[in-house]
């Protein structure tokens, strides 16, 4: 064996080596200055690492945390790592990269100290003022060169140390609640919300940087200028004496929003820092943001409501200019608005009638082209109630008159002496008994636009961002290559039910929604989506049945049968070619039936059948001829059963009596049956099958709580997936066994 010479190229590193390369150099030029011949073999045996470190890690914590007389409340804490010191987790499983500890030396302190001021005022102010102050402090100090295995000399570590030291102080939750009438509270401080202070400064330095300041300040707080109980005028009194707005009497006109908040939050940031090369940067960041929210109930059935908040960028100074004749407040990076407003008369008892509108507008800076991208979204929409029912006189006092006085059955009505009726009480009478079964009939109509304006140089006017007009009223466009978008949509609904025998009842819906693109890239299209009917069917105890009324509702109180029934239509219409593109009808028994089988009082048994069948049919995006026709057909089988039951007297044991405690256990099995079978038949083919699955899941869970401090139980899954078009079966086979014990 001779000397040789042996050298290190770039960071070595025994995690990443991938390939060992060796070769032989015949540096013997005895023959006349040419290389001697040399034969022989090479024999390369294992590589192994000899003198592996096997330091041992370690690490230290120390925490603690306590309050003086509620007044002060304080906490420390300290904790050190050696390079070696492995964390316990799902990361440093062997094998990893994470298992080899940090390569250096970590020390970590903190302080923290809260004085609570509130406890030194007088309680009845109802103040809330804390102040506090934490400061923090780590070192880092490498034992490895980064990302090598190479052991760093100790002045090399020092160099190379990396140290960061921060300090804070807070003043947050600032509030007061005197009950007084003391104007300094009540008009002032008792309206102040939200109030906090905050300013950090941190240090630090490490190899690549080697010196960093940081500071941050943030101020915020909110004023409440509106009054719990505004004051209001009975502007309508003077209709108490017209019949028709009678009603109108009672209403006020109030002269003050309930709500009306302002808030602002002011936040400043400044980094001032050397890279390697000692070049400094200095980065400074001011930001501010405020809100406004209002609601004003003009009357008790009439509100409005408006909510506005911007976010501006003041680091340009340039941009600021704090004057109440022509003020700047910086670069606003984002303005958004939303109003609302609810107008409900009432002034027919059969037939309620509300108002609903919203209206939202938002911009945000777009800095590559200097403008803004805006969007609105605008609703408004009204629904309701037609109760026929009293209409008709049900429930008021023609029905009670009618009960006294009328015989229905005698073919007319005989009425009591000393009592005079009206002569249309009898076919009101007649006309509640034959449509008494139908319930009132609910309805609603909204429609709302939606609108994106990119681009923009200057601000819309008031109605548009009000949603009262579409036109933004713009003239000034960034160049850029976007294109605005607009869409509108329509929605309809209309729902009713009956009860037949008290027990049968039914609730049928008409639902529709049509959406359509007026304004966008490419092509634009218009989709209707219609659910017709859309029934829901519950069988409950009868009140009215002859001869088997009590051997039935014994049934249905064991069984709660439940159906549902319910027929969608979709229709995808291009508005620019007048065609279809894609049409889809479903029909959906969410559930088919559906029962609960109460067997005993801690055992049921839920068993439920879902069935979805759909068509679809597309078609040429191009001219609309027919190009495919898909059927979809799911079913779905699912039932669970569960027991419980618990021991409160405990268990007896030999000579130690019996050991009360209150346990409980609880069984419970879910089962589910799917399948999915899709296919499609292209124009003159056959139908080929997309998808054909299924799949049978058995879950049993044994839970079991033998005190409040102990529990454990046992879950498993059996499940099996089979998917007939690829011939693939999955099996799912699982056991979990758990224990909890608290103390």
């Amino acid at each position: 064996i001779t000397e040789g010479k042996y050298r290190v190229v770039g960071n070595p590193n025994l995690n990443e080596i991938r390939m060992f390369a060796v070769g032989v150099v015949n540096t013997d030029t005895s023959l006349a200055g040419r290389l001697s011949e040399v034969n022989g073999r090479i024999w390369l045996d294992e590589l192994r690492v000899t003198d592996v470190r096997r330091d041992v890690g370690t690490a230290g914590r120390i925490t603690t945390n306590g309050t003086i007389a509620d007044l002060i409340s304080y906490n420390f804490g300290y904790s050190s790592k050696d390079p070696y010191f492995r964390s316990i987790s799902a990361a440093t499983r062997g094998g990893s990269s994470n298992n080899l500890g940090s390569g250096q030396t970590e020390t970590s302190s903190n302080v923290g100290v809260t004085f609570n001021l509130h406890k030194l005022l007088p309680r009845s102010w109802g103040a809330n003022l804390p102040i506090s102050y934490n400061e923090r402090s780590s070192t880092k100090t490498p034992l490895l060169r980064t990302n090598t295995d190479i052991v760093l000399p100790e002045a090399i570590r020092e160099l190379e140390k990396s140290t960061n030291n921060s300090r804070s102080i807070s003043i947050s939750g600032v509030k007061f609640n005197h009950k007084g009438r003391n104007p300094l509270f009540s008009l002032f401080l008792n309206r102040l919300e939200g109030t906090s202070f905050s300013y950090g400064r941190t240090k630090s330095h490490d190899v690549r940087t080697p010196y960093r300041l940081g500071e941050n300040l943030s101020f915020q707080s909110g004023f409440d200028f509106g009054m719990k109980h505004p004051p209001s005028v009975p502007i309508f009194f003077w209709t108490k004496y017209i019949p028709i707005a009678r009603k109108t009497s009672n209403s006020k006109l109030y002269l003050y929003p309930s709500t009306w908040k302002v808030k602002g939050n002011f936040q400043r940031s400044l980094t001032i820092q050397d890279n390697a090369n000692n070049q400094r940067l200095t980065t400074v960041s001011r930001l501010f943001n405020a809100s406004l929210d209002l609601n004003y109930k003009i009357f008790d059935n009439l509100t409005f409501g408006y909510r506005y908040t911007t976010d501006r960028d003041l680091t340009d100074l340039d941009l600021v200019r704090l004057q109440l004749r022509d003020p700047k407040l910086g670069l606003e990076t984002r303005y958004q608005q939303s109003s609302t407003g609810s107008y409900d008369p009432k002034l027919l008892d059969f037939l309620t009638a509300a108002f609903s509108y919203r209206a939202g507008y938002t911009e945000d800076y777009d800095r590559t082209y200097e403008a803004y991208r805006s969007s609105l979204t605008e609703s408004h929409s009204v629904n309701g109630v037609f109760d026929h029912n009293k209409l008709l006189g049900a429930g008021g006092s023609s029905e009670r008159r009618f009960r006294g006085r009328a015989n229905i059955r005698g073919g007319g009505a005989k009425q009591d002496e000393g009592q005079g009726g009206k002569f249309y009480d009898t076919p009101l009478a007649l006309l509640r008994r034959l449509v008494g079964w139908i319930q009132p009939f609910s309805y609603k109509y909204e429609t709302s636009f939606k609108n994106s304006l990119p681009g923009i140089q200057e601000r819309p006017y008031w109605k548009y961002r009000f949603g009262f007009t579409r036109e933004p009223n713009i003239t000034k466009f960034a160049d850029q290559n976007r294109s605005p978008l607009s869409t509108e949509s329509q929605n309809y609904s209309l729902s009713s039910g009956f009860v037949l025998m008290g027990g049968i009842k039914t609730d049928v819906a008409f639902r529709r929604t049509i959406s359509t693109d007026l304004i966008t890239q490419g092509v634009r299209y218009e989709n209707t989506s219609t659910s017709w009917p859309d029934l829901s069917i519950r069988i409950q105890p009868f009140r009215t049945l002859p001869l088997i009324k009590p051997v039935i509702n014994k049934l249905i109180d064991i069984f709660s049968p439940r159906t549902g029934y319910t027929r969608q239509t979709r229709e995808k219409f291009n508005l620019d070619g007048s065609f279809l593109t894609e049409t889809s009808t479903s029909i959906s028994h969410s559930p088919l039936i559906s029962l609960t089988l109460k067997l005993h009082r801690s055992l049921q048994l839920t068993g439920a059948y879902t069935l979805l069948k759909e068509n679809s049919f597309r078609y040429n995006q191009t001219n609309g001829d027919f190009t495919s026709e898909t059927k979809t057909l799911k079913k779905t089988i699912a039932a669970s059963t569960k027991y419980s039951f618990s021991a409160p007297g405990g268990i007896g044991f030999p000579l130690l009596g019996r050991l009360k405690f209150k346990s409980t256990m609880s069984i419970e099995v879910n089962v589910k049956v799917n399948s999915d079978l899709s296919e499609t038949a292209n124009k003159g083919k056959d139908f080929v099958a997309n998808s054909d699955k299924s799949d049978i899941s058995i879950s049993p869970r044994i839970s079991y709580q033998f005190s409040s401090k102990i529990k454990g139980g046992i879950t498993g899954r059996w499940q099996d997936s089979v998917d007939n078009r690829r011939e693939i079966t999955n099996h799912i086979r699982e056991l979990q066994i758990w224990t909890e014990i608290t103390f």
